[in-house]
């Protein structure tokens, strides 16, 4: 599940970069891309403990996107802070982390229950 996670929020970075990587975009794209990577791809492991927590609901991975949607528009924050984008990356690093050693189980257990590497049953 972990790998499939990284794999979803790499794709799902590149999706978002758009608005960077266009001409005339919308920030500085040496600052932006970096940030976006390392902001969706922690999140993309911490909506698959989301999803392998639920088994399976995928409902509940969209109610976290969309709480997080909701938190990002209500909450004020300076646009000219380049700080703060590597900020909120690093806290979604350490969030990722916390999940990935609380849910190892989960997350780096192989399809079929098998931890990775091991043969048979």
């Amino acid at each position: 599940m972990f790998g499939a996670a990284v794999v979803v929020g790499v794709l799902w970075a590149t999706w978002h970069c758009w608005a960077v990587l266009a001409p005339g975009g919308t920030g500085d794209w040496r600052t932006d891309v970096p940030v976006t990577y390392l902001r969706l791809v922690p999140t993309a492991v911490i909506y698959a403990w989301i999803l392998t927590a639920s088994r399976g609901s995928l409902l509940a991975v969209m109610v976290a996107h969309a709480a997080h949607d909701v938190a990002v528009t209500a909450i004020p924050v300076p646009d000219d802070d380049p700080t703060l984008g590597v900020l909120v990356a690093v806290l979604y690093l350490l969030g990722a982390a916390v999940v990935c050693v609380a849910a190892r189980q989960q997350l780096f257990r192989a399809p079929g229950g098998r931890e990775p590497g091991r043969l048979g049953g």
